[in-house]
C-alpha cells in the first residue's frame, strides 16, 4: 500500500471508531427502532471498512463464495450497512407521516 493511502486508513479507522463507539453508546440508551437501525448501519459499515482493511494487507481472503461474480464477504458488507440506513429512514418518515412532526 502507498503511504498515502495507510494514512487515508488510518484516518478512516480513527473516525469510524469514534462512531461506532458512540453508536454502541447509544444503543443502551435508546429504544427507538428508528435509532436502532441507524446504530446498526453505522457499526456494520465500520465492520465493513475493517474488513476492506484486512482484504488489502492480505490478512484475509474473499475468494470463497461468490454471487454474481462478486465476492459475498465484500458485497455483504456494502449492502447489508444501506439496508440498515435505508429501514431507519422509512421507520422516521412513516413516523412522522404519523405524529406530524420529528422527534
Amino acid at each position: 500500500m502507498l503511504e498515502s493511502e495507510v494514512i487515508f486508513y488510518i484516518v478512516k479507522l480513527i473516525f469510524g471508531g469514534i462512531t461506532a463507539f458512540l453508536a454502541i453508546l447509544l444503543l443502551s440508551r435508546t429504544r427507538d427502532s428508528a435509532w436502532i437501525f441507524m446504530i446498526c448501519g453505522a457499526i456494520f459499515s465500520y465492520a465493513g471498512l475493517v474488513f476492506e482493511l484486512l482484504l488489502k494487507v492480505g490478512i484475509v481472503s474473499d475468494f470463497s463464495l461468490k454471487i454474481f461474480n462478486l465476492p459475498f464477504m465484500s458485497l455483504f458488507f456494502t449492502v447489508v450497512p444501506a439496508i440498515f440506513f435505508i429501514t431507519s429512514f422509512i421507520l422516521k418518515i412513516i413516523r412522522t407521516k404519523k405524529t406530524g412532526n420529528l422527534k
